[in-house]
């Protein structure tokens, strides 16, 4: 019997080490995606026209799709509920937006979706969707502005941080739960401690990429034939490689350092608490079907200057068609 007891003690520890090792690595998982995200820089579809504001988005199937209120907390089975997230990268001057992008994961599915917003976005702050956001926040004397420029136009940062989730809300149509705020040196940190990622070419050629290999390889936009479109691959190929690699982590203080140093370059409000309700949904995630190509997209825009000034206009009717596939509603 009192080997019995010794067993079950035994196994209580090694459960009870295996849920700390998957909590660490979603949170490790967080940070890489985070940092890595500062770098993307969505496609400039130039020279377009403006199509017209009456192509609102029917959003009703999406908010049904991704808001499921648990309505029987108090049952043990429960059907477990999507989470959403936002994702702020910082350029080097940390006052500029270099990247918004939103997150959504199905723990049913077991599938990460990627929606990338361009950051020279428009932002029409008499536009009834983004009016509350000058009314709101004072600081803000322009009645329109690039999204890359919302955070610095606020004072209050984590007000500011606030108005870019509003914002990102009503582009994609449904609310966000999460937010990561991450800066340049985290991306260069993680890519270190991990020992560099090996990304393989389109032509078949592989690459090991150090920090600095990295950072160049997923910023440059030049000797692609279709530009940024080009970079957004090669981007996607290195977050392939660098969440592939974090999953795969088997040493405890290896995964530690990540997460430690991660966290030194990043704000969240996403907790270890939080973690913990979707360890049983990521213990069967084959690594190499976290990030498929099918979900990740980018808002269609069309390009238009005003007053000699480039901008994004949302291109609303495409955004309904790209995330009712995305969503496969």
């Amino acid at each position: 019997m009192r080997g019995k007891n010794v067993e079950d003690t035994n196994n209580s520890l090694k459960s009870h080490n295996n849920i700390k090792k998957i909590v660490t690595i979603i949170i490790g998982i967080i940070v890489v995606l985070g940092s890595f995200l500062l770098f993307i820089r969505t496609s400039d579809s130039k020279g377009q026209e403006l199509e017209s504001d009456e192509n609102i988005i029917d959003s009703d199937k999406i908010k049904q799709e991704i808001v499921k209120e648990d309505k029987n907390k108090d049952k043990k089975n429960h059907e477990p509920q999507n989470i959403t997230g936002l994702i702020i990268g910082l350029d080097e001057s940390k006052v500029l937006t270099d990247v918004v992008m939103v997150v959504h994961f199905d723990p049913t599915s077991k599938e990460i979706r990627l929606i990338s917003i361009p950051r020279d976005f428009y932002v029409d702050f008499e536009d009834p969707r983004f009016s509350s956001i000058k009314e709101n926040n004072p600081n803000i004397k322009v009645n329109y502005s690039k999204l890359t420029e919302v955070y610095n136009r606020i004072k209050d940062k984590d007000k500011a941080v606030k108005a870019i989730k509003e914002i990102a809300e009503q582009i994609v149509g449904f609310p966000l739960d999460y937010y990561v705020k991450i800066d340049l040196d985290g991306f260069k940190a993680v890519i270190d401690l991990v020992g560099g990622v090996e990304v393989e070419l389109p032509n078949g050629d592989t690459q090991i990429l150090d920090s600095e290999k990295a950072e160049e390889f997923v910023r440059n936009r030049y000797g692609h034939a279709d530009g940024d479109f080009g970079r957004i691959r090669m981007q996607q190929l290195v977050i392939k490689s660098l969440t592939k690699k974090i999953m795969e982590m088997r040493n405890p203080v290896e995964i530690s350092k990540v997460v430690r140093e991660g966290y030194k370059n990043i704000e969240t409000d996403f907790s270890l608490l939080d973690g913990m309700k979707y360890i049983q949904y990521l213990l069967d995630v084959k690594s190499e079907d976290i990030f498929q190509n099918k979900n990740m997209v980018t808002i269609p825009t069309k390009g238009e200057k005003i007053d000699g000034i480039w901008y994004e206009m949302q291109d609303k009717e495409k955004t309904k068609e790209i995330l009712d596939k995305l969503f496969e509603l």
